[in-house]
């Protein structure tokens, strides 16, 4: 299945770097008008539903200077798929 990752904190220090001034999860909930924990929860984001607001996403996206899609990586998670640990793949299998 494939999931969203946040790419907030690679763009923060993008962001850091390019204009040469250190940003912070801080900063950007200023800009967004919301609290630093909601940052911190949309930073460590990963899965298929649960990204901010189309409001936030639009002061997101102006803040770092990218589109959406930028904002998240979508990769595949495979983890459905592993053996429980103690178990080999064979024992996984239901049968």
């Amino acid at each position: 299945m494939a999931v969203y990752v946040s790419r907030i904190n690679d763009l923060l220090d993008t962001k850091s770097k390019r204009e040469r001034r250190k940003y912070s999860i801080e900063d950007v909930a200023k800009f967004v008008g919301v609290s630093r924990q909601t940052v911190y929860v949309w930073a460590g984001y990963a899965g298929v539903d649960r990204k901010p607001a189309a409001t936030h996403m639009s002061k997101l996206c102006q803040f770092f200077g990218v589109t959406e899609a930028e904002l998240w990586l979508l990769v595949e998670d495979d983890t459905d798929e592993q053996p429980l640990p103690g178990m080999d793949a064979m024992t996984a299998i239901p049968g």
